[in-house]
């Protein structure tokens, strides 16, 4: 399905969903994906997709230079560029997740240290109120007992003169 029959404007070849995957260096899928946000331009034909694809020298596309009339990298070719074995692959997500798993841990770690400190510094505070609430008891049972003591004990008044009028200061003392 590819025609290199250029389309008003110029520059550009027409290609079908698999062929555009390959030439982009992504999948169809995203072929697809890219159709339907607009940031392809395509025309249906019929059942199947159209892709209008630049091919202008200079246009970088999948790594490499494009020529006018390019035909799309094949597969093989893209996959000696890069030259990453599926082991290779499988080694960077079992280290992308020992990190991640690491990463949660210390996050776990700092806010449990967190919780912790504020776990103890309650526990001081509580203590300290208790300390306050005993001392209070043993103060307030102490004067409930003076208390309880003066009450039985007779008072006596002191002996007090009468107080005379302020007047009578100049006046002696019989």
């Amino acid at each position: 399905m590819n025609d290199s029959s250029a389309e008003p404007g110029g520059g550009t070849g027409r290609y079908s969903v698999p062929q555009a995957a390959r030439y982009l260096g992504i999948s169809e899928r995203a072929v697809r994906k890219r159709i339907t946000a607009g940031t392809l331009r395509a025309e249906k034909d019929g059942p199947h997709w159209s892709v209008f694809l630049s091919a202008v020298p200079g246009a970088h596309v999948g790594g490499t230079v494009a020529e006018p009339g390019a035909v799309p990298p094949e597969p093989d070719i893209i996959e000696a560029r890069y030259r990453v074995t599926p082991a290779e692959i499988e080694q960077a997500v079992e280290r992308t997740g020992e990190r991640y798993i690491a990463d949660i841990a210390s996050m776990f770690d700092r806010v449990d240290g967190l919780y912790r400190a504020q776990l103890d510094a309650k526990d001081e505070t509580i203590a300290e109120l208790r300390r306050r609430a005993e001392a209070a008891e043993s103060r307030l049972s102490e004067l409930e007992e003076q208390q309880a003591e003066s009450l039985d004990e007779p008072t006596s008044m002191p002996e007090t003169r009468p107080q005379r009028a302020w007047w009578r200061f100049w006046e002696r003392e019989t």
